[in-house]
């Protein structure tokens, strides 16, 4: 039998009182991959089956799109350069079905309507003021302040569609409207609050003893604050007031692989706030993958 039967005769199965056989096609499923959602969803759509049947399928279409994240993401950290990429990996571990041209478009929009107004006269902080104004007075994004844990703040697709998010998806998306319009801006990972950073273009990194002010960050914004300019002194500040040493990582770009491994960090905390420990579980899981 062809592919498509196969499915729909493992498919008529999933019910059986036998655990054995359950397993068995549990197995055999999981195996032939994403592929099979829509047939599984087209299933799982017929109201005249029962509530162990639907209750099945719904974990076992769980089970193979957490399978298929794994599976992602351990491919995107041998090669992390497309921060948007490991993003959108993690997002579709709540939103399966999201539609990554439609992020794109919402993302490129921005980006054509600050393209508009700079222009290479402009200083590096008047061109911030730029960003500034389209980001958050036209489109009017904003930091989450009422529901700052709540979990949709950490899934790109919906800080995109609700215009308002947590300090780490805010700093995302002004990375990548930057990264568009040819603008250093870089991820800095500072403790409590994810900000980014101005790079200095012409900086050259020195083998000398640490110098908070040696590792190219011309000035640093806040996008959960409307991208309000922070320098050197007020990062001594936050950290003084964290009882924090002043490492050099505080100060410094962080990776790729530093941001999606945070928006796990943030996950996991919004989750157990909730005490939803099977989420908990599973983000953990991904959250090995970076070890």
């Amino acid at each position: 039998m062809d592919n498509s039967n196969e499915i729909n005769a493992l498919v008529k199965l999933i019910d059986d009182p036998d655990e054995l056989i359950f397993k068995h096609v549990k197995d055999k499923l999981m195996n032939l991959g994403i592929n099979i959602i829509p047939h599984l969803e087209k299933a799982w759509s017929n109201e005249n089956l029962g509530d162990v049947f639907q209750h099945r399928l719904e974990s076992l279409i769980h089970d193979i799109q957490l399978n298929n994240v794994f599976k992602e993401i351990g491919n995107w950290i041998l090669n992390s350069k497309n921060l948007l990429e490991g993003v959108l990996i993690l997002n579709r571990y709540k939103y399966p079905n999201l539609n990554q041209l439609d992020i794109e478009n919402k993302i490129n929009q921005i980006v054509s309507d600050v393209n508009c107004k700079l222009s290479d006269e402009l200083t590096p902080l008047e061109k911030i003021q730029v960003i500034n104004a389209i980001l958050f007075e036209l489109y009017g994004f904003k930091g989450d302040k009422a529901t700052y844990h709540d979990p949709e703040n950490s899934y790109f697709n919906t800080v995109l569609q609700k215009k308002k998010g947590n300090p780490l998806m805010l700093s995302i998306l002004y990375i990548e409207i930057a990264k568009r319009t040819d603008l250093p801006i870089v991820g800095i990972n500072l403790p409590n609050h994810f900000l980014v950073g101005y790079k200095d273009v012409d900086y050259k990194k020195s083998d000398t003893v640490f110098n908070r002010d040696s590792h190219g960050i011309l000035f640093y914004i806040n996008p959960f604050s409307k991208g309000a300019i922070l320098y050197h002194d007020e990062i001594d500040d936050f950290l003084h007031e964290l009882k924090l040493k002043q490492r050099p990582k505080y100060y410094a770009e962080c990776s790729n692989i530093d941001i999606v491994k945070r928006i796990l960090t943030n996950l996991i905390y919004s989750y157990s706030k909730e005490n939803n420990k099977k989420l908990i579980e599973e983000l953990k899981k991904i959250n090995q993958l970076f070890n």
